[in-house]
């Protein structure tokens, strides 16, 4: 039987349509491997100053993870006077796998060594899981909004004068009594 080939143009349309496939392929494992990060030094309504980490995209994954730390280390680097805290919030982000999960666990660590604390903030009740299933030793601190942001940096920067405090005063009063 003769052969039957195709006109050149559906060929084109062809390679064109996998062209477009591969590409957008591409630009899905950059944006998850690569998220975009902002990164701003701010201060509580205290007058505590942080670094705070805000992904763009839902979705944190394990090639995130090293970008992720890569990125809060040269935020570090670029401020003159090193931060206490260092803020991730996960408002935006809808989805945070396993592996991620246990690799913002290695960043706590590696930031308690730096005397630097990670909070975790306003994430959703799905990251909430993945965080506890994830890090069971671990705990990160994770808090809802601003306000409590605040109360949490306040009991850390001060958890020892607080604590002390806490004993002295009762021992007082009760020394006034007698």
């Amino acid at each position: 039987p003769p052969r039957i080939e195709s006109p050149p143009f559906q060929r084109g349309v062809e390679i064109g349509l996998l062209s477009g496939v591969f590409l957008d392929v591409a630009f899905v494992i950059q944006r998850t491997a690569r998220p975009v990060l902002s990164f701003s030094q701010c201060e509580s309504t205290s007058g505590i100053e942080y670094i705070l980490v805000k992904p763009r995209h839902s979705l944190l994954c394990f090639p995130a993870t090293e970008h992720i730390r890569n990125g809060i280390n040269t935020a570090i680097k670029e401020r003159i006077k090193c931060p206490s805290f260092i803020v991730m919030d996960l408002r935006n982000v809808q989805e945070l796998d396993y592996t991620a999960a246990k690799g913002l666990g290695g960043l706590k660590k590696e930031l308690a060594v730096r005397n630097i604390t990670l909070l975790i903030l306003g994430c959703n009740e799905d990251i909430k899981l993945v965080l506890k299933a994830s890090l069971k030793a671990q705990n990160v601190l994770q808090v809802e909004d601003e306000n409590e942001l605040d109360i949490s940096m306040q009991e850390q920067k001060g958890g020892d004068k607080m604590e002390l405090k806490d004993v002295i005063a009762p021992l007082l009063v009760h020394k006034n009594d007698d």
